[in-house]
């Protein structure tokens, strides 16, 4: 019987906030129990760089994230690249995306090795975040 932390994930919207939670320690922890572990592929990199002028604040990085710019509230999974000038808010940024230059992403889910041009602007909204399908260039 398990007796951990469960979520049900039935829409873009329930995804959206499940993976947000995962900001929050307390279900982090209830999620990751040290008698449940979870196994998964390795994948040996560096860990995350937060270069010189970077801003973060409440977010969950992977290794061999480069971060430049700026990113509240959001998770960036493995090998995500952040350039400066970029403005990240609550969004999840999948492995391999990249955010060029002064692109803006509000509420926004990328896929797998997606890349936001420079100077973009992507917004969804809180009860309607924009997904962005692998392997896109927007």
């Amino acid at each position: 019987r398990y007796g951990g932390y469960v979520a049900r994930i039935s829409s873009m919207k329930s995804y959206f906030n499940e993976n947000m939670k995962m900001l929050d320690d307390v279900n982090v922890d209830a999620l990751f129990s040290a008698g449940n572990p979870i196994y998964t592929k390795i994948r040996d990199d560096n860990p995350a760089r937060y270069i010189n002028g970077s801003k973060v604040s409440n977010i969950m990085a992977a290794d061999g994230c480069i971060i430049e710019g700026e990113v509240v509230n959001s998770i960036v999974f493995r090998g995500v690249r952040i350039e400066k000038g970029a403005k990240i808010q609550n969004c999840i940024l999948m492995q391999g995306s990249v955010i060029h230059q002064d692109a803006v992403l509000k509420y926004a889910i990328t896929d797998k090795n997606v890349r936001v041009n420079q100077g973009r602007m992507l917004m969804g909204h809180e009860t309607y975040p924009l997904a962005i399908a692998k392997n896109a260039v927007v």
